[in-house]
């Protein structure tokens, strides 16, 4: 890779880190099957959100 500060973000790796996060809440004791059905929407394209392209 060119740029040690840009990565690609596979899904096996967002995968990897629900399973982390769902593990460390339970650790916790805050977690809950009803968190399972939680929608989430992604952030809109744009610089706001820290999106940036360059062509």
């Amino acid at each position: 890779m060119g740029n040690a500060k840009h990565k690609v973000i596979t899904m096996t790796c967002l995968q990897s880190a629900d399973d982390n996060l769902r593990l460390e809440l339970d650790q916790m004791g805050v977690w809950n099957e009803r968190l399972v059905v939680t929608d989430v929407d992604p952030p809109r394209f744009g610089k706001e959100n820290g999106w940036q392209w360059d062509r």
